[in-house]
């Protein structure tokens, strides 16, 4: 950064040059058009450095024909968990802050994504690596697209660069598609382990056993780093505590993941809703009560570190207000089936027209909503 330093100093320098006599002759040679055009060629300069900060580094060849439809997300199946281990040699010391893997065709089915990362001394995957020493970099939604699939880390991994990197990857899907993801591989020997299947739920503590898959193949992956102390992160450890939840309020708490963290930004929503509510973008303490909701009622809130180089990635969390006598249904209750739109309380087997299931009737006595 020295030389980005110097720069700064001449450019300061040439801006507060007046026009004495003496330097009248000095710079002659510097018209009114030449000056412009080296102010502008190192404003530019200055700007190209400090985007240097930021590197990005591929390991694999984008140009592989070889694809696979099972790691990192298995999207046949409803849940899947990859191992893949990246040698320190193909990668750079820094805090990584974005990881993407390249698809090449297929479709997408919804789930839930955490991957992890650690440093290890393993050159090969011989079994699943414990959970110890996992850090958990990023929680969310899967992505889906046609390219670059990119995950912005919500906690950004601080990569020493003097082992080697494991990452796992899991997915917590709702359902599967037959038209699954393919992404791109490279051959690299004992680099892979997988393992999916539905409703299994798999977790970093709770991981595959006794079966696992060995692949010869690996991910394509990209990763961002930037340079330590330059990244906004966000908040850790949000949470909304079951005790704080009220009828019409609940309080929202965090741990700031960088000490000198000073602000925070929070909104909030009701899950049904697309617009979100802007509370404060300038809250000094860890927690905030949120006040004036609705009783029995599902929401979501989301909350942001606000540094002076910008803000945080958003960690969102959600919740449900407790139920007032409001919400409950009286009994004996009736219901007229004369208008099948009109019926809200009940669900149906068979939602077809004069098609009536016979058996058991199912019917919610308590409550006016179902989570």
């Amino acid at each position: 950064m020295l030389i980005l330093e110097n720069i700064k100093s001449s450019l300061y320098f040439l801006l507060s040059i007046k026009k004495y006599d003496n330097f009248a002759t000095s710079f002659c040679l510097f018209n009114t058009l030449n000056m412009k055009r080296l102010l502008v060629f190192l404003t530019t300069l200055i700007f190209t450095l400090q985007l240097s900060s930021q590197n990005t580094i591929i390991v694999g060849d984008v140009s592989s024909t070889q694809s696979s439809q099972y790691y990192p997300a298995c999207h046949f199946y409803e849940d899947s968990y990859t191992q893949m281990l990246y040698k320190a040699e193909e990668l750079q010391e820094g805090l990584i802050t974005n990881i993407a893997f390249y698809c090449t065709s297929g479709n997408w089915s919804n789930g839930n994504v955490k991957i992890y990362m650690k440093e290890v001394s393993d050159t090969v995957l011989n079994s699943y690596s414990s959970a110890t020493g996992f850090i958990e970099v990023y929680t969310g939604l899967d992505q889906n697209a046609v390219g670059w699939v990119n995950f912005m880390l919500t906690t950004p991994f601080d990569y020493s660069g003097e082992e080697n990197l494991l990452i796992c990857f899991i997915r917590d899907g709702t359902e599967w598609y037959g038209g699954n993801l393919a992404y791109k591989t490279t051959t690299v020997t004992n680099s892979t382990l997988c393992t999916f299947a539905d409703n299994q739920s798999y977790t970093i503590n709770s991981q595959p056993n006794p079966q696992w898959n060995y692949r010869d193949t690996r991910p394509v992956i990209r990763l961002e780093f930037s340079e330590l102390g330059e990244f906004c992160y966000p908040p850790m450890n949000v949470q909304i505590a079951s005790e704080t939840i009220g009828y019409e309020e609940a309080t929202v708490s965090w741990t700031p993941a960088d000490e000198s963290s000073a602000l925070f930004g929070l909104a909030y929503k009701k899950d049904t809703e697309e617009a979100w509510t802007v509370v404060s973008e300038s809250i000094s303490a860890n927690s905030y009560t949120l006040t004036s909701l609705d009783s029995y009622t599902r929401y979501q809130v989301k909350v942001w570190t606000i540094c002076s180089s910008g803000i945080s990635s958003e960690v969102i969390k959600d919740f449900v207000t407790l139920a007032t006598e409001d919400n409950f249904i009286s009994i004996p209750y009736e219901q007229n089936f004369d208008n099948l739109s009109m019926v809200s309380n009940w669900y149906f087997n068979n939602p077809n027209v004069n098609k009536w299931y016979i058996g058991p009737a199912l019917i919610i006595l308590l409550m006016k909503m179902v989570y």
